[in-house]
């Protein structure tokens, strides 16, 4: 391996989704009955519950568990309380204020999979001893969704009984919710521009905005609307959805009238954009999969109407034939011939907007990409059939998995199952290293 490079933290989404494929396998999302029995083993040979387990589910699932033992054991072991594992040297890193960000970040995996006394002991840790007075301008989307994302999901696993509270172990008494609250009030700032579209950073303990910076990217704006929604519909405080409502609503509002194409920058305080490129990739992707996954957690029509409206344009001007490229968003002219792993959450969203045919014409080029590469590139010529100059590297990306998993969720056919094991097996194999999961490097692909 090579020296020097960190871990980034999608490497903690990749194992959460690969828990949702080999975890969750019922008609509904009740992931209780996917737990290795009493959360921990027992229930077969190979110690888990694997009742109505497609085999391949049965198999990989202790795969999976393991690879989340080795990462997150070892983050804990060589790392915490900083932010992240650097997994060549085994020394921790802080990149989001010294909070243990990726701690929050992986307490949901913990439950879902299953590590239920990890889970209580590192949750009774964040509740006694985690702060946010920090003096630090931290990213508001990276916050937003890693901690306090994190720290709801953490929440609604002991509130929804998929942790059972013991209180010698840990008697919760709704500090997630408390810290939540405490987080979102810090970073409320973000929202006060004449527009509504957000900063993207701000102090924690100043609430202080980064005016400085008057430009936004999309998904930064974009990409807080469930986990302030969720803030608001369980604390009863509506200025949580409204303010994200509002940046998602504006963002939306912007787009070019012909098209509908949104592009990747925007400024802040005209509602300007500063760039014109539209893709699926990076600085848009997540605020249309925000749009539908609102629409799907709270039935709102116009967050429907958003998606629709945005996937209708991207099928018309981004998708060609599968690929999911980059255009003009003033005029639909292609601008770029190459794809970005990004991209790759798009077949996902498109399941879940009930456009089967066209999500599974763009998953299987991703996929046969993956198969030519041994993992996927940051970003893959199609001219070139190789990986973009600088954009060797997989950094543990989960959007390809997540689609995946969709795809699956709504066919039941075993063949991205099949996908999926592959990945995970692809993900274990190069990117292990004695202390985490390292980023994999562009000579993985050919050696």
């Amino acid at each position: 391996m090579k020296g020097g490079q960190f871990l980034k933290m999608p490497c903690v989404r990749v194992l959460l989704v690969l828990v949702r494929v080999f975890f969750v396998h019922l008609p509904s999302f009740a992931f209780g009955d996917a737990f290795p029995v009493n959360g921990a083993r027992g229930g077969n040979s190979q110690g888990y519950n694997t009742d109505g387990m497609h085999p391949i589910q049965a198999e990989m699932l202790p795969y999976v568990r393991d690879m989340i033992d080795h990462a997150f054991g070892s983050y804990i072991k060589y790392a915490f309380p900083k932010d992240e594992l650097c997994p060549v040297s085994g020394t921790g890193k802080n990149t989001m204020g010294g909070y243990g960000w990726t701690l929050i970040d992986s307490l949901d995996t913990l439950a879902i999979a299953g590590f239920h006394k990890e889970f209580r002991r590192h949750a009774k840790w964040v509740e006694e001893h985690l702060t946010f007075d920090i003096d630090e301008s931290v990213s508001v989307f990276e916050t937003t969704i890693r901690a306090l994302g994190g720290l709801l999901a953490a929440h609604f696993m002991y509130e929804e009984g998929i942790v059972p509270i013991i209180p010698s172990e840990h008697d919760y008494n709704g500090g997630f919710l408390r810290l939540a609250v405490d987080l979102a009030d810090r970073l409320m700032p973000c929202f006060d521009t004449p527009t509504g579209i957000s900063y993207g950073k701000v102090n924690l303990r100043s609430k202080s905005k980064e005016m400085w910076i008057s430009r936004s990217n999309t998904a930064e704006v974009g990409t807080m609307l469930m986990e302030m929604t969720v803030l608001s519909r369980i604390t009863g405080d509506e200025k949580y959805e409204r303010a994200a409502r509002r940046a998602s609503e504006a963002l939306f509002a912007a787009r070019d009238s012909q098209t509908e194409l949104m592009g990747n920058h925007i400024h802040t305080h005209t509602g300007i954009w500063r760039h014109g490129e539209s893709s699926v990739g990076g600085n848009i992707d997540s605020v249309i999969e925000y749009f539908i996954k609102s629409h799907s957690m709270s039935g709102d029509i116009g967050d429907w109407e958003r998606f629709e409206r945005t996937a209708r344009a991207v099928n018309r001007y981004v998708r060609k034939g599968g690929m999911l490229l980059a255009a003009s968003m003033y005029s639909g002219r292609r601008l770029q011939t190459s794809q970005e792993s990004l991209s790759s959450f798009f077949p996902g969203n498109l399941v879940l907007g009930g456009h089967l045919h066209e999500a599974v014409e763009s998953s299987w080029p991703i996929h046969t990409f993956f198969k030519h590469f041994g993992v996927l590139p940051e970003i893959f010529s199609l001219e070139s059939g190789e990986p973009s100059w600088m954009s060797h590297d997989y950094i543990g990306r989960p959007e390809h998995i997540e689609s995946l998993y969709m795809l699956y969720r709504a066919t039941r056919d075993p063949t991205y199952l099949l996908m999926g094991k592959e990945l995970a097996l692809a993900i274990n194999l190069p990117a292990l290293s004695c202390f985490f999961f390292e980023r994999v490097h562009h000579e993985w692909f050919w050696t």
